[in-house]
């Protein structure tokens, strides 16, 4: 009996620790290769589309790594990371993507694209499609 009982323990002891893990792995629907489709803000708030055929601006996102290309040219490259914290659009603590020389932005997925608000007040939001 004491056995079954101390098996029973261990099992459980182990799916618990399996379903830890799981629950504690990072978000990665971020990364993959983004082009951007809208910017919007600034201090005049016009709204510029992009054309998503031209790829004129986007933004690969790796694991640590950002790069920004305009037109095929590499534009910046640094490293970034994601946290919780407080922002402008929101009283709820949202992710926020912290590069090494940018300024953060809130990041989120909406239906399928990347959307990146700049943490100031005449900042721009950029909205991105994943392209393969």
């Amino acid at each position: 009996m004491a056995v079954k009982i101390l098996f029973l323990s261990l099992t459980l002891m182990i799916i618990s620790c399996g379903s830890f893990k799981q629950t504690d792995t990072k978000d990665q629907s971020h990364l993959g290769t983004w082009v951007l489709i809208q910017r919007s803000g600034g201090f005049t708030g016009s709204v510029t589309n992009f054309d998503i055929k031209k790829k004129e601006q986007v933004l690969l996102l790796e694991q640590d790594k950002m790069t920004r290309l305009e037109n095929g040219q590499q534009k910046s490259q640094q490293n970034y990371t994601i946290e919780k914290g407080r922002v402008i659009e929101s009283s709820e603590p949202q992710d926020i993507l912290k590069g090494d020389s940018s300024i953060p932005e809130s990041i989120s997925i909406q239906e399928g694209q990347l959307i990146l608000r700049g943490q100031c007040y005449d900042c721009y939001t950029d909205v991105y499609q994943r392209i393969p």
